[in-house]
């Protein structure tokens, strides 16, 4: 019987072979889902997908205005409309 820690539907079984030709089930995290912008929904580039904790800040997000927020045609947008006083 497995463990009752690993029974959750937010691990991923992985199936493996062990080198005595045994099959037996892996069990990790689900990777974490794409950052997505925050004005159209697209999926952010430069913005890794696994896990940010145990990355520095300047490898989480774009070192720009709205890095890591917004994409970069909805941060044009914003900053033409902060500019034009809109």
């Amino acid at each position: 019987m497995v463990a009752p820690r690993l029974r959750s539907r937010s691990l991923v079984k992985k199936r493996k072979t062990t080198p005595g030709g045994r099959r037996v089930v892996h069990y990790r995290k689900k990777p974490s889902a794409y950052a997505r912008c925050a004005g159209c929904r697209r999926t952010l580039l430069g913005v890794p997908r696994k896990d940010v904790k145990k990355l520095t800040r300047s490898q989480r997000t774009p070192s720009r205005p709205y890095g890591g927020n917004l994409c970069s045609r909805c941060m044009r947008r914003v900053l033409k409309e902060k500019i034009r006083g809109q």
